[in-house]
């Protein structure tokens, strides 16, 4: 695969990981599929599909970010949902390795901006993500490693953009943003006057292949709807580029000159 011509303009490319390097999805499926379990043991008689139904009306109706803890909230004693809470998050860190999935054709992209460009990473993450990019292989491509459970800090505070650049060494006028997220991606890089890619990568492209009815059920629910902001609201927070391709993201960062 041919060396890019570099962008004088940029030196540093940073990544978000949740669905811009890695498919999330099925991690997410089992934190629903958890808790419809703990909503059974407790005798509520509220299926799949209409636990999958009120994640809709949450997110229409109140833009809720984290539907499930709503409704983990509404229908489970306190006692039993503090023990939700702690189950899943145990399955996160037990599980992460078997339910993440690097977005397909990821690695080959990597290894070829990883020639021209220097990158980081900028991400809320679990410290085992970087295990899992081990795993994968394409850990090593990433000189930094901003992750908020490492660092104590959340997107889209700026003060962990302003660790990643000032270890990169770099100005933010010289380094690309690429997430998924007009909020916690888009917005505070370009409030560093960083440059800034969304992807949008189609549901059912990510690698995560339903095997059971329920799975398909989450994935068509997901492509519908979004739990966090796909859309800027203004031009202040456009993207200088928005990527639906895993392959036309050389391209994109190639032409932001």
């Amino acid at each position: 695969m041919p060396t890019l011509p570099k962008n004088k303009n940029i030196d540093w490319i940073f990544f978000d990981i949740g669905d811009t390097l890695v498919n999330e999805d099925k991690l997410r499926f089992n934190l629903f599929r958890i808790l419809e379990k703990n909503l059974r043991d407790n005798k509520i008689n509220l299926s799949f599909q209409d636990i999958i139904a009120t994640r809709e009306d949450l997110i229409l109706g109140h833009a809720d970010e984290s539907p499930h803890y709503t409704i983990a909230k509404m229908y489970l004693p306190e006692g039993m949902y503090h023990q939700w809470h702690h189950d899943i998050k145990n399955h996160i860190h037990r599980n992460l390795k078997r339910d993440l999935i690097l977005i397909p054709g990821m690695d080959r992209i990597l290894r070829r901006l990883s020639r021209s460009y220097s990158l980081g990473l900028i991400a809320d993450q679990p410290h085992e993500i970087l295990d899992f990019l081990k795993a994968k292989g394409v850990l090593n491509y990433f000189k930094i490693h901003a992750i908020s459970a490492i660092l104590g800090i959340n997107k889209p505070k700026k003060t962990i953009y302003e660790w990643a650049i000032n270890h990169a060494g770099c100005s933010f006028e010289n380094a690309l943003m690429i997430g998924d997220r007009i909020d916690r991606d888009v917005i505070p890089a370009k409030e560093f006057d960083m440059f800034t890619i969304q992807v949008k990568w189609n549901t059912y492209r990510k690698g995560f292949e339903p095997a059971t009815k329920k799975q398909l059920t989450y994935l068509e629910s997901l492509h519908r709807l979004k739990n966090w902001q796909t859309e800027p609201a203004s031009k202040k927070e456009r993207p200088d580029a928005t990527v639906e391709r895993v392959s036309l993201l050389p391209a994109a960062i190639e032409a932001l000159s």
